[in-house]
């Protein structure tokens, strides 16, 4: 951060989580509390005025049963806003693309916001798309539909890999577009 915000970096979204209890980036330990907020006082302090901050995560890991451990209050207070990564599509560690959180970006969207909800404090949250490798160009419209029904003042995605198709990149260009 000490070269990277000098250099113009305009924002950070910490991810606080990991695949493996006891990995060196594992945040599920509610002692790594004081961390996290010296984590965030850090970037905080180091920030220019307009520095963005936020937080992001699995789609319902905030749950008692789902890293229920990880600092939650310490990121949401230093946050801007919340990301919940309301992916309805993934590749798993075979390589098989599989539905998750519902299989759709309602469903998807329905269940971050019910779980981000139960933590937000009041702040912003931004359902973030995911893999866009994965996705459709019409599931990626449905995305921008919800997140503008929901009054999103912004969207966030999420690609796994360059293999992005340019439907679905045209699909993002419209996602809050002016309409006329």
């Amino acid at each position: 951060m000490q070269q990277l915000i000098p250099a113009g970096l305009d924002g950070y979204i910490v991810d606080p989580e990991s695949d493996e209890a006891g990995a060196v980036n594992d945040w599920n330990d509610t002692s790594h509390a004081p961390l996290a907020r010296a984590f965030c006082k850090t970037i905080k302090d180091a920030a220019p005025a307009g520095f963005h901050f936020g937080i992001t995560s699995g789609c319902v890991y905030p749950r008692l049963d789902n890293r229920p451990h990880i600092p939650w209050a310490e990121f949401v207070a230093a946050s801007d806003a919340l990301y919940p990564q309301t992916y309805w599509r993934m590749r798993d560690q075979h390589g098989q693309i599989k539905d998750i959180n519902g299989g759709s970006p309602d469903s998807a969207i329905d269940r971050g916001l019910d779980a981000w909800g139960r933590i937000a404090a009041h702040k912003p949250i931004v359902a973030m798309a995911g893999e866009l490798e994965l996705v459709t160009a019409d599931e990626l419209a449905a995305y921008g539909i919800r997140t503008l029904h929901e009054g999103m003042a912004e969207a966030h995605f999420y690609a796994d890999s360059g293999e992005v198709p340019a439907g679905n990149l045209t699909a993002i260009a419209y996602i809050g577009a002016p309409i006329g």
